[in-house]
């Protein structure tokens, strides 16, 4: 993440999207507590502070639109096969 944030201050780098972390539970945690921040985590702090960038948990697509419109596919899902015994979407 270093050479990231290097790119991000010299211009290099016009902006930065990051999804996915090694370790998310270890950085939750290490945002959580303070004290045990390392200079990964650092890095990632100094990153998320800047307007250039965005910095989402590996479930970011839970979005309150993406998670009531699954619920909606799942009830259209569930009926379908309570009248027809065949799904609308097959997989």
């Amino acid at each position: 993440h270093g050479v990231l944030l290097d790119m991000l201050r010299t211009g290099k780098l016009a902006g930065l999207g990051l999804d996915v972390f090694d370790n998310e539970t270890e950085l939750v945690t290490q945002l959580r507590h303070k004290n045990w921040i390392n200079d990964d985590t650092e890095v990632l702090l100094e990153m998320a502070g800047m307007p250039n960038v965005i910095l989402t948990p590996h479930n970011a697509f839970n979005t309150r639109e993406a998670t009531a419109r699954k619920a909606e596919q799942t009830v259209q899902q569930l009926q379908a096969f309570l009248e027809r015994q065949e799904f609308l979407w097959s997989v």
